[in-house]
């Protein structure tokens, strides 16, 4: 499929976008984006020979010689100019492999590129972004009423984060909810509070659990039913902190952390609260009578 694509669109460059291949190298720089993204050296690789084979045929033997000075295994070395970045190159192809024998392609200009990509924002964005930020070590809103603006409803999105999650709830989510109604949330990584507002006011716990080490903005933090535990998650305290406020119908967790870290934690909490349930349990049982 790689091969093939590399071959419809390398006609293209040359037909279609007026790439002209008569020197070693060509005056245009293009940007290549896959997905898979493990894709793109093969993709290029691929597309540096149906260039090489081109200029054999077509050029003189002087040029020739640059042709074959050219490395075969180095997808990056050829006639034509791979860019990574968006300013400098001159043409953007972009390459989807839906499976293992089809996939899409597109080939076009770095300016009517982004015109297009720009004219689907425009079109999608019916409404401006709305947020209201607050300052990271006090809480206060920057647009506060001590500062010469309005009071702000705890509701309005602190943050772009808000909108992440918002979109997913009403994507994936829907009316059908019944069962997060049942329990609390539970926010990780919680600061300044946009998720926090997401499971308050759209998808309705009637208790949301935040916890972070950080700032939580003043009108999530005084909003009902937040809780916000000032705290590393997966300390003793923070997990017996949390535990008593289950059962959770809905965790969440955008903490600014790498990838590992965060499971590491969210493992330990898990554990952690696992093995108080089991004390608790345990002690239960004792204490019932005989």
């Amino acid at each position: 499929i790689v091969n093939s694509v590399a071959a419809s669109a390398f006609d293209d460059m040359r037909n279609k976008m007026g790439w002209i291949f008569t020197e070693a190298t060509t005056i245009h720089k293009l940007r290549v984006d896959t997905f898979p993204k493990e894709l793109s050296e093969n993709l290029c690789r691929a597309l540096q020979c149906h260039a090489r084979k081109h200029m054999e045929q077509h050029t003189s033997s002087s040029s020739n010689e640059l042709v074959e000075d050219y490395s075969a295994d180095e997808p990056f070395s050829g006639p034509i100019q791979f860019t990574r970045s968006a300013s400098q190159c001159t043409h953007i192809l972009s390459f989807i492999q839906t499976s293992t024998s089809e996939g899409y392609y597109g080939i076009s200009t770095k300016d009517s590129h982004f015109a297009s990509l720009n004219n689907l924002f425009n079109h999608n964005a019916k409404r401006e972004v709305i947020i209201e930020p607050t300052h990271p070590d006090t809480g206060i809103d920057l647009n506060s009423v001590s500062n010469g603006g309005e009071k702000i409803a705890s509701n309005i999105p602190v943050s772009r984060a808000y909108y992440k999650l918002s979109q997913l709830v009403n994507d994936y989510l829907g009316h059908d909810r019944d069962f997060l109604d049942r329990g609390s949330g539970l926010d990780l990584g919680a600061s300044p509070g946009g998720w926090t507002q997401v499971l308050s006011f759209q998808i309705g716990c009637k208790t949301v659990v935040a916890v972070d080490p950080a700032r939580l903005a003043n009108r999530v933090e005084k909003a009902k039913g937040v809780v916000h535990i000032k705290s590393d998650l997966a300390k003793k305290d923070t997990i017996v902190s949390i535990s008593e406020h289950s059962p959770y119908s809905f965790v969440v967790c955008d903490a600014s952390l790498n990838n590992f870290e965060v499971l590491e934690k969210v493992c330990e909490m898990f554990e952690g609260m696992s093995g108080l349930f089991s004390k608790n349990s345990n002690e239960d049982n004792n204490a019932a009578p005989s």
